[in-house]
């Protein structure tokens, strides 16, 4: 993901983390995003109706932390214009369908263009070489199930190749308790129904060239998730019993590509893709156009639908005779919000309205589309072969709405011996504004005159390798430019509190550190980060970026028993963090530490037959994560759990 190359970690030129079936399911993860959870400088939250937002290296807020992270599937990017983030639309990618995924922590822009501000996320789904068909299923408590099936086929002397997999999960009634308050207390459910299903197709023509196409389906159901917090200073939500939220989404897409290789080991490859993206919202509201300030009367619903279609050219070599890796590309990309929908219900009446504001009930980004073209390149040369390399790249994006982008990368990676690495990398990734940003969203005005936000980092990273330990220590520094916010403002259209602006400058810095030891039948693992970032801005609050722990901490032991049998123990550990953001709340009261201990232990039978148990929170301590919405006291999670799984496969 971070090179588009095949490459080791002592040679790539970001920081990246890569996940398998094997590690998110001796973690117990049950959704995608739950695979981040152990590293370090990257915290996962829950936004509105279930769906995740991931910040990486402190920068946290209800929007930065969705926006500004490029989401791939198979390479295809899934960030919509209408939020610039996949994760509303997608607030789930089935494990039970991927094979792997990838996180590039910090720019990746001179790649992956605007999305890839913060980092990146690629997810790869199932496929094979080989005949494979296998399944799984599991359950537990409280009321949760989940259920997956792969097959991979091949005929035609496997030139050939069909590859299915489906998954699905439904997570029951949590009733968590929270505040109670006037009219409380209340309870957040957390349901859901999810599911995911890809089917590929790949032909051989001949040993030179390869086709493929791919189908993708997905969707989500929440309901009774943690909603909008705290709206006014005047009001909480969160006190009074009604704050919840509930999404429905839908996602379809296409995809076809072409790889041909020519001579000298060259690769011209050709991807094309189509997706659509629909999303419902609702959630419990205040009634700020006819001023009945009064929690749990009032109704709010969203309804958006996006488009996206986009084909790259990329032709690529990864070593020749100069001891240079190159890569040249082109990228044409098409975005569409066709169509939106913003309503409100009085729970008392019963009678549904749109407000003025809204022409038509419409956002002003109803309608709103983005043409891009874009160019880059890559080269890593090694100046002293398998010792020192060069790394340089850069993107231009010609945006059809907004200013054009320049994304330059740059590093120097070297290797004093074969088992270690030292790298200085620089990085600069731009984001321009986005439907909702332009056109305005909720209770938020637009602005029509808004810059690309620009972000520049700076890495130094030492990493040490051998037969049975890892080691790999980061330092970064980063300084974002133009962020854009929503601020306060008096004097606009009836129903607005708000406008989006670009507010001043952010910094983050921090140290990364990831270890691991093995000695049979222990391995030991662990993860630590230091990260402490600021708003600076006239006025601005050193603690608005706070709902991002300060500290984290992550330690795992694993024993590999007799007859198959796998244990493994595992603490997280995040402190120094704030219970909500700085959009409503001026200063945000400290969460109490947050820890986690999980066992999951582990049974293969026969080599094709695997039983699993996952214990979650064993200490039942019903730990909260910070709230992008500004809810007192954080989100709860629920507290101990158990779910059993069993999987079998035949080849």
């Amino acid at each position: 993901v971070a090179s588009l190359f095949t490459e080791d970690e002592l040679r790539v030129g970001s920081t990246v983390a890569r996940f398998d079936a094997a590690t998110w399911e001796k973690t117990g993860a049950r959704r995608m995003h739950e695979v981040f959870d152990n590293e370090p400088s990257v915290m996962t939250y829950t936004s509105l109706g279930g769906a995740p937002a991931i910040a990486i290296r402190g920068y946290t807020t209800n929007f930065s932390s969705v926006r500004g992270l490029a989401t791939l599937i198979d390479g295809v990017p899934l960030n919509t214009l209408s939020y610039g983030t996949a994760l509303y639309g997608i607030p789930n990618w089935e494990l039970g369908t991927l094979s792997k995924v990838e996180m590039i922590k910090g720019p990746g822009s001179a790649i992956y263009g605007s999305d890839a501000f913060h980092g990146v996320i690629d997810m790869k789904t199932f496929e094979s070489d080989k005949d494979v068909l296998s399944a799984s299923a599991g359950g537990g408590y409280p009321l949760y199930q989940e259920s997956n099936v792969k097959l991979s086929r091949g005929s035609a002397d496997n030139r050939l190749r069909l590859d299915i997999s489906a998954a699905g999960s439904h997570q029951g009634d949590e009733n968590i308790t929270y505040k109670h308050g006037t009219r409380g207390p209340g309870s957040l459910d957390n349901e859901y129904d999810s599911y995911a299903a890809v089917m590929k197709l790949s032909y051989e023509a001949n040993d030179r060239l390869k086709l493929k196409l791919g189908g993708y389906i997905n969707g989500w159901n929440g309901e009774d998730f943690k909603g909008n917090g705290w709206l006014a200073s005047f009001n909480d939500l969160y006190e009074s019993g009604y704050d919840r939220s509930g999404t429905d989404t839908r996602f379809y897409m296409g995809t076809a590509s072409a790889t041909y290789e020519l001579p000298e080991n060259i690769t011209v490859d050709l991807t094309g893709y189509c997706w659509q993206s629909s999303f419902k919202e609702h959630l419990d509201a205040i009634d700020f156009y006819y001023k009945t300030y009064l929690p749990g009367f009032t109704t709010a619903y969203q309804e958006l639908d996006d488009r996206r279609t986009g084909a790259t050219l990329t032709i690529k070599q990864p070593d020749n005779q100069y001891n240079l890796q190159w890569l040249i590309a082109y990228s044409y990309t098409y975005m569409q919000v066709f169509s939106t929908d913003l309503e409100a219900k009085n729970e008392l009446t019963g009678e549904r309205y749109r407000a003025n504001a809204y022409p038509d009930g419409n956002a002003f980004y109803d309608g709103i589309d983005r043409k891009i073209n874009s160019i880059f390149g890559q080269t890593k040369w090694g100046i002293v072969a398998d010792r020192l390399y060069l790394l340089l790249g850069c993107r231009y994006d010609k945006y059809s709405d907004v200013d054009s982008t320049i994304s330059p990368r740059a590093g120097i990676i070297f290797l004093p011996t074969e088992t270690s690495a030292v790298k200085a990398l620089y990085g600069r990734a731009f984001r321009a504004p986005v439907g909702a940003e332009i056109g305005g969203a909720g209770l938020t005005y637009g602005n029509k005159n808004l810059n690309s936000e620009q972000i520049d980092t700076y890495e130094l990273i030492g990493m040490l390798q051998g037969q049975r330990y890892k080691l790999q220590v980061n330092g970064f520094f980063s300084r974002w430019t133009d962020g854009i916010f929503f601020e306060p403002k008096k004097g606009l259209p009836r129903g607005f509190t708000s406008q989006y602006v670009n507010k001043s400058t952010s910094k983050s810095r921090g140290i990364e550190v990831k270890a691991s030891w093995y000695a049979k039948p222990l391995t030991l693992d662990g993860g630590f980060s230091y990260v402490k970032s600021k708003l600076k801005s006239s006025g601005g609050d050193d603690s608005y970026f706070d709902a991002f722990p300060g500290y984290m901490l992550q330690t795992g032991i694993s024993c590999d028993g007799p007859l198959g049998l796998t244990m493994y123990l595992n603490n997280r550990l995040y402190f120094d963090m704030r219970e909500a953001t700085g959009d409503y709340i001026a200063h945000a009261d400290r969460l109490p530490p947050y820890w986690r201990m999980d066992f999951t232990l582990q049974k293969i039978f026969a080599q094709k037959l695997k039983c699993s148990l996952a214990l979650r929170d064993i200490f039942d301590r019903e730990n909260a994560k910070p709230s992008l919405w500004a809810g007192e006291n954080g989100v709860r999670e629920y507290g101990r759990s158990i779910m059993f799984k069993i999987s079998y496969a035949c080849k």
